[in-house]
C-alpha cells in the first residue's frame, strides 16, 4: 500500500496521519489512537477551558472584552501559535482588547499560572488571576489579585511567564485575564494560558 497526502502513514493496513509522534508537525503534538495528529494537550489539572486555542474551538470558552477599544481575534496561521502546530492557533490582543474565564477554585490550594506571549516591538501583556470568596466570581471584591506580566522580549519570540500563588481561606472561584498593558499600542498574542497545581506549563 503506497499512502501519500495528508495520510502519508500505514498502520495496521491503513493510510493515516500518523503512526509515531514524531510524525507530526509541532513541538509537543502526539499522535491519537485514531492515527491523527494532535497539538499539545493541556495539564490534566489545568483548570481553564481551551487554554491552547485549537483552531477548531476558536475562542470558545473565553469572554471578549473590546470595551477599552481594542481587538481580539484568533490568530489565522499556526506561525502564531506557541509550537508551530498547523492544528492550534493563538489568541491576538492588540491595544485594550481582553479575554477572560472564570472557573471553580478551592481554599489552601498553590495554583500556578503561566502562558506563553510574544509580542510586537514595546508592547506589554498581563494576565491577572483574582480569587472569589463566591461561586461565579461574583460579590465583593476579590480575596486576592496576583498579576503575572511579560517581559520585553525580541518580536516574534514565544516565551513563557509563570508564578504561583496559595489561595486563601474562603476561595470558590477564580478568574483569569489577559489583555495588553494599559497605554500600550502594540499586538500582543498569547496561547497555552494555564491555571494548574501543578507547576508545569500548560
Amino acid at each position: 500500500m503506497a499512502c501519500s497526502g495528508t495520510t502519508r502513514k500505514c498502520s495496521a493496513g491503513h493510510c493515516v496521519e500518523c503512526a509515531l509522534p514524531g510524525d507530526c508537525t509541532g513541538v509537543g503534538s502526539v499522535c491519537g489512537a485514531d492515527g491523527t495528529c494532535q497539538c499539545r494537550p493541556a495539564n490534566s489539572t489545568s483548570l481553564l477551558n481551551n487554554g491552547g486555542f485549537d483552531q477548531t474551538n476558536g475562542l470558545s470558552g473565553w469572554m471578549i472584552d473590546t470595551s477599552g477599544g481594542g481587538t481580539v481575534m484568533l490568530s489565522d496561521a499556526s506561525l502564531s501559535d506557541a509550537d508551530g502546530c498547523p492544528g492550534s492557533s493563538s489568541a491576538n490582543l492588540s491595544f485594550q482588547g481582553g479575554i477572560s474565564q472564570c472557573v471553580p477554585a478551592k481554599a489552601d490550594i498553590v495554583y500556578y499560572l503561566s502562558y506563553r506571549y510574544t509580542q510586537s516591538v514595546g508592547g506589554a501583556l498581563s494576565c491577572i488571576v483574582r480569587l472569589y470568596s463566591e461561586l461565579n466570581c461574583g460579590g465583593a471584591a476579590p480575596l486576592i489579585a496576583y498579576s503575572v506580566d511579560s517581559a520585553p522580549t525580541p518580536q516574534n519570540l514565544w516565551t513563557l511567564a509563570a508564578k504561583s500563588l496559595t489561595s486563601p481561606a474562603g476561595t470558590k472561584s477564580a478568574s483569569v485575564s489577559c489583555q495588553p498593558v494599559v497605554g500600550g499600542s502594540s499586538t500582543s498574542y498569547v496561547d497555552q494560558i494555564s491555571l494548574n497545581t501543578t507547576g508545569t506549563a500548560f
